[in-house]
């Protein structure tokens, strides 16, 4: 059996089960923009994404600002090395 098979298969199965089952693979009518734009669920939704995007920036830029804080640091030794 081939590496090519062995991967095609499942992918091919995959696929398959999703046609047969495309109705519950679809979004719910609130995601997928049929509901009311201005209900309790859409609102609590969209806050949720915002919330969750505000998490996950504040926490992406603290990593850049340690690693950034880091290489100035490690520069800034270098740089008191090479004067010494």
């Amino acid at each position: 059996m081939s590496i090519v098979s062995r991967t095609a298969r499942p992918l091919l199965i995959l696929a398959i089960l999703t046609l047969i089952h495309l109705e519950s693979a679809t979004a719910c009518p609130y995601c997928f923009g049929t509901g009311s734009a201005e209900s309790s669920v859409t609102e609590g939704a969209r806050m949720a994404i915002v919330t969750l995007l505000g998490v996950t920036g504040s926490v992406l830029g603290a990593f850049a600002f340690f690693f950034f804080r880091l290489l100035r640091k490690s520069n800034r030794e270098v740089t008191d090395v090479d004067q010494s």
